[in-house]
């Protein structure tokens, strides 16, 4: 089982998380690349889920001596694999990367919350508005309306309705922590950069591949409209913002009247 489990998530998983990734954000798969061969494509495929781990560069040689060896059957995998050893690298090395991409994004958000005014809620949250709303303050149980770009600290987009080409409905209380707390702070007609500690994200884990696990994110958001009749409203599900159902979701909402 072990075995299995550990085959699937470095290979199989690695193999897929192309395709998977441009499927996600609509995008065509290119099926070519006419200055690689096949063979090559493939092997650097098997990488993208383990480039992430900063191995040393002897750590990089083993991995291509066991890669080697493997595919020329070299060795007994049941003599030469110990998979709970393996598991417990491969997770040293996540917890590496985790902690660094935590303590990056503490000094990302410190900087951000210093600037021309910004405003920082609980959970590390920080927000700056470029654009006050006069409408209503939505409540953690209604749908809205919303434009938003994503992107990670270094700047690079992840996820964003302005390049699909249309606003998403979502409802407060099935999103991510921090967009909860975010947008019950805005008024309808706003517009905000939020900043998001990981811990009101997607923590530790991540969403492999496409959110790294200890990542802040920053979203440019536009509530656009508070939608009160869920009956006609498709929820988003838009990998960047949908909170799993099994997560804790925050416990403190709103309650009571709406805002005025």
């Amino acid at each position: 089982m072990k075995k299995s489990v550990f085959l699937i998530g470095v290979f199989v998983l690695s193999v897929l998380s192309v395709s998977a990734q441009n499927k996600a954000k609509g995008k065509e798969v290119k099926t070519s690349t006419p200055s690689y061969s096949s063979a090559y494509m493939l092997g650097a495929a098997v990488t993208r889920n383990l480039s992430e781990y900063q191995f040393t560069k002897e750590e990089i040689q083993q991995l291509i001596k066991g890669f080697t060896d493997g595919m020329q059957k070299k060795l007994n995998y049941k003599e030469v694999i110990n998979y709970e050893k393996v598991n417990n690298f491969i997770n040293e090395k996540k917890n590496l990367n985790v902690n660094k991409n935590k303590k990056d994004g503490e000094n990302y958000l410190s900087n951000m919350s210093k600037e021309k005014g910004a405003k920082k809620l609980d959970g590390g949250l920080v927000m700056i508005s470029s654009n006050e709303g006069t409408g209503d303050i939505p409540l953690s149980t209604d749908v809205v309306r919303v434009n938003y770009n994503g992107y990670f600290i270094n700047g690079n987009t992840f996820d964003s309705s302005y390049k699909r080409g249309e606003p998403v409905d979502v409802t407060l209380n099935q999103v991510i922590p921090c967009w909860t707390k975010a947008l019950t702070n805005m008024r309808v007609g706003s517009k905000a950069r939020i900043g998001c500690p990981s811990d009101l994200a997607y923590g530790d884990n991540g969403i492999d591949p496409v959110i790294p696990g200890g990542s802040t994110l920053i979203f440019d958001v536009e509530l656009l409209d508070i939608v009160r009749s869920t009956d006609t409203v498709t929820v988003s599900t838009s990998t960047s913002i949908a909170q799993d159902v099994s997560s804790s979701t925050e416990s403190n909402a709103n309650s009571g009247n709406k805002k005025e």
